[in-house]
């Protein structure tokens, strides 16, 4: 798919068939159910350990968690096209053109930052002074702290929803990281309330899940929303080119002429 083609199929309108996404993502779910629970396990373990680096810990646990989100991601798509699937192909992203991934977490993180800091700046501006002179919280900075708290999560969490499908463009249309961050805003942009409601949807459902369930249900909530918004990508871009193939072959190709350059060099 050309990047004409990708941009053309996000700027249309699509039917965003929540009922029918939502059901489909649970099949999927069921189909490798095994599977699915225990990478969350092996994701919840790897990045709490990650969490405890200090300095930069909770950095390292962001990228790894999106590598094993983009694992997810993978086998949804082999489950949904009936593909053989096994537990090797949750750690494919760590494989597929790595430094582009990184890459495009970098710049989406980044992002994201950039819009929360001028909150905090005004923050700290505002009650430095406080802080210093050993002061404690009180009703007035409470009332200050909510509005802000508004201001940064709202802009947040737009830009969440706007790259939702990043991750699933990446990986299945042969695209740079950029061109999948703009196709997977236009899409939202053009389609914003749908997939709002259906982000909504499944978070309620999330959490009556995990309820209901005395916390357990908390394992099978993300690979459950992985799977229904990889429903929804492969409804509205239906990529027929196998691009995550392609990144692989690329990947070992240039791995290939490295061994080469070194072996010629030996010689």
């Amino acid at each position: 798919m050309t990047k004409e083609e990708l941009f053309a199929l996000a700027e249309s309108k699509h039917d965003i068939k929540i009922g029918h996404s939502i059901d489909e993502g649970f099949k999927i779910f069921k189909k490798n159910i095994g599977g699915f629970l225990g990478i969350t396990v092996i994701n919840l373990m790897v990045s709490s350990m990650m969490g405890m680096i200090p300095f930069v810990g909770h950095f390292l646990s962001y990228f790894v968690s999106a590598f094993f989100s983009a694992g997810m991601i993978i086998v949804c798509k082999k489950v949904r096209n009936e593909e053989g699937t096994q537990f090797d192909d949750f750690f494919l992203a760590f494989k597929t053109n790595p430094g582009q991934f990184i890459l495009l977490l970098i710049v989406q993180f980044s992002m994201i930052l950039a819009v929360a800091v001028p909150a905090i700046i005004v923050f700290f501006a505002r009650y430095y002074d406080k802080f210093l002179n050993g002061g404690t919280p009180n009703i007035e900075m409470l009332y200050s702290i909510i509005p802000l708290m508004l201001f940064v999560l709202i802009p947040v969490l737009f830009l969440s929803i706007c790259y939702t499908f990043t991750f699933y463009i990446y990986l299945f249309i042969n695209q740079d990281f950029w061109t999948a961050m703009e196709a997977s805003r236009k899409v939202v942009m053009k389609n914003f309330f749908p997939i709002l409601g259906l982000l909504i949807i499944i978070g309620l459902l999330s959490t009556l899940g995990i309820i209901f369930t005395c916390g357990l249900g908390y394992f099978a909530i993300p690979s459950i929303i992985t799977a229904v918004i990889y429903v929804v990508f492969d409804d509205v871009f239906k990529p027929t080119a196998n691009a995550f193939d392609t990144k692989i072959d690329e990947f070992g190709s240039f791995q290939k002429d490295l061994n080469t350059e070194a072996e010629e060099k030996n010689l």
